[in-house]
């Protein structure tokens, strides 16, 4: 029996010119395929980098956070006149880009209390979350935590734990638990004693040489091939190449996807070009497509241990939302619909709700958990109290049901005096609920856990008004 080289040779010396276009249709669609490949793997890189240049290096951008290596936190108790949506009223922040490049970072925390939540999550240019400091991974301990970068090699004698990173930069993110108004000198207080040094500064010794200075460049337009494909090759330029990639990296820098490259989609020549934008176009559209469909985001943030090679999922979580947290440091549920009546938005102007938790079914932490009202454009909107979350550190201040059960009010307008303490104030108009919980047990990461009905009750008489 003839093998398929043979028949590829006597195919094409019959029929030359339909192997020739089979071959060149095939080539056409692999190079589409890579296209394609390479904008959901680069998307996360994009949009991060996208993201530190406007909050570590564009002084002039609302966002800016702070320099680079220089720790800035912050911790308030925003209301309904902080237009920025979906805000966590939980925790106070703190915000660090780290240059590993010549040397490692040493993170010291605050000693806390046992009932109270913190955390520092470590996120590289992949986005991946490569580790947590903080109460649920090291209790109480404070450090010191040592943050390395892929190249490094040195002693690590004298610090709890070795953090090592992927890449050249990283981010920390810092969370600390705020119980309530009342806890806000103390939470900005604790925030005052996290510290955050080159090794080099730590050990109080000489610095090594330091390395040329890198500015992340402006993604201009993330919609255009060459503005996203040259924030991409510039990433890479941070990104040592792994083992385990080796093969697909190779297979990017036929499209021109090289470390530290310039990109013009005018130097490929016309097939490239033609493969790579509808390659591009069609990675773009499946991110979005999978983002608008996916309800669940716990398979969304993780290590790159978690992700394995689902690169898809990496990149539909930078589009619903970088950095967020790892399923074993926190998860979060949301109420849109009534899942009960057809599935219709939840809409405060027709109707009163309860949610009710039993005793038993109370969401599963080991830190906290918080309930939170937005409108439907996930902001925080105006009400009488000024009330705008329900959480687990005010438990002592609700009132219980008789069989140990806790239900929240979530209308427009008061309950009464004797259910004031449990109510949620909804907008006057289609709402969602957020659930936060930090610290989650196995059954909340798993999905064993299934979230309460919410229940419309009757249209209430003072809706109607």
């Amino acid at each position: 029996m003839w093998g398929c080289a043979m028949w590829l040779v006597v195919m094409t010396f019959l029929f030359p010119s339909i192997v020739y276009a089979q071959s060149e249709d095939a080539r056409t669609r692999h190079l589409e395929m890579l296209a394609k490949k390479a904008t959901i793997y680069a998307y996360p890189m994009v949009e991060n980098a996208r993201v530190i240049y406007d909050q570590f290096y564009n002084r002039d951008s609302k966002s800016f956070k702070a320099s680079v290596n220089t720790l800035r936190t912050t911790a308030s108790v925003p209301n309904a006149n902080f237009r920025v949506p979906s805000l966590n009223l939980d925790v106070g922040y703190g915000y660090l880009l780290m240059d590993l490049r010549a040397e490692p970072f040493v993170i010291s925390l605050p000693k806390i209390t046992k009932d109270r939540y913190h955390s520092v999550q470590i996120v590289d240019l992949y986005t991946y979350n490569e580790d947590y400091v903080g109460t649920r991974k090291d209790g109480r301990e404070d450090g010191p935590f040592l943050v390395v970068g892929p190249q490094w090699s040195g002693s690590t004698a004298g610090f709890r734990r070795v953090i090592k990173v992927e890449t050249e930069f990283a981010l920390a993110l810092f969370r600390m638990q705020i119980i309530n108004s009342e806890d806000l000198e103390t939470v900005q207080s604790l925030q005052s004693q996290y510290r955050a040094l080159p090794l080099s500064a730590y050990l109080k010794t000489a610095p090594p040489p330091q390395k040329p200075s890198v500015v992340f460049p402006p993604v201009l337009d993330k919609n255009d091939p060459d503005s996203y494909f040259s924030a991409f090759n510039f990433v890479l330029s941070l990104a040592p190449v792994l083992k385990s990639e080796k093969a697909l990296r190779a297979d990017f820098e036929t499209l021109g996807l090289i470390p530290g490259g310039s990109f013009e989609l005018a130097r490929l020549n016309p097939e490239q070009r033609a493969a790579l934008r509808k390659g591009f176009a069609e990675g773009l559209a499946e991110i979005q497509e999978v983002a608008h469909n996916t309800v669940d985001t716990r398979n969304l943030y993780g290590s790159r241990k978690f992700f394995k090679e689902n690169y898809l999922n990496r990149a539909v979580g930078a589009y619903v939302g970088l950095y967020g947290s790892s399923r074993e440091e926190a998860v979060t549920v949301a109420w849109r619909t009534d899942e009960i009546n057809d599935g219709e938005k939840l809409d405060a102007s027709k109707y009163s709700y309860t949610l009710r938790f039993t005793k038993n079914n109370l969401p599963p932490v080991k830190a906290f958990w918080s309930l939170t009202m937005y409108d439907e454009n996930l902001f925080l909107a105006k009400n009488s109290l000024n009330r705008y979350a329900i959480n687990s550190g005010t438990l002592s201040e609700l009132k219980r049901d008789s069989d140990g059960g806790l239900t929240v009010y979530i209308q427009r307008h008061s309950p009464g005096t004797a259910k004031e303490a449990n109510w949620l104030p909804a907008p006057p108009g289609p709402f969602v609920a957020v659930l936060r919980m930090y610290a989650p047990t196995r059954e909340a990461q798993e999905g064993l856990w299934k979230k309460p009905a919410m229940t419309a009750v009757n249209p209430s008489a003072l809706s109607k008004k």
